[in-house]
């Protein structure tokens, strides 16, 4: 029953922010701070500003090499601001999950919030992972004869990846979405036809 689990989960917070608030507060703060400092970062293309979101683009549709390698390398910079900090943030919580008798953060949370036994998941993974790793192995085979095709190369970079044909169903979902705010309305309408 959700009510149920929703009152289990409420009681739960309480508890733990009765026992823990100090931690939980840190790593909240801790999060907030890596998310001014990534948000706060402007990539650039040859000195000048671009939008995360022009990089995505670029990223998506451009088809001139280095061009898209200079979007890529901006956009990585992004995560070597803040590599140190989400270092720092996964030993804080990898600490508190310990105190909390899980091994790991990752393990703590999926069985706190998700009630997922790791050991369930891992076979479920693993199931899924077998059934599905010879169409995975044609998938990307395929893409990596496109992705040379369009770039007229052998060697594939990171800086390739990324870019979606112009037959791609997402690349034509990208064109008409433009804002977060559109994806929100849409899934509002969505659940009120339900």
């Amino acid at each position: 029953n959700s009510e149920q689990k929703q009152l289990k989960n409420i009681l739960k917070n309480f508890e733990e922010n009765l026992k823990y608030g100090d931690e939980l507060k840190k790593l909240r703060d801790k999060e907030s701070e890596i998310a001014k400092k990534y948000n706060s970062y402007v990539p650039k293309i040859d000195g000048e500003e671009v939008t995360k979101v022009r990089i995505n683009e670029i990223l998506q549709k451009e088809e001139d090499v280095e061009y898209r390698k200079k979007a890529y390398e901006a956009s990585i910079l992004g995560g070597d601001l803040i590599a140190e900090d989400l270092r720092e943030f996964a030993i804080l919580r990898n600490d508190f999950a310990k105190k909390q008798g899980f091994s790991n953060y990752f393990e703590y949370k999926l069985k706190e919030a998700y009630e997922v036994d790791i050991v369930e998941l891992e076979k479920l993974l693993e199931k899924v992972y077998l059934e599905a790793s010879v169409l995975l192995k044609e998938s990307s085979k395929k893409e990596q004869e496109n992705l040379k095709k369009i770039f007229k190369t052998q060697e594939l970079e990171s800086y390739h990846y990324g870019y979606l044909a112009s037959e791609n169903p997402e690349r034509k979902v990208n064109n008409c979405i433009k804002t977060k705010e559109q994806v929100v309305d849409i899934a509002k309408k969505m659940y009120k036809n339900i």
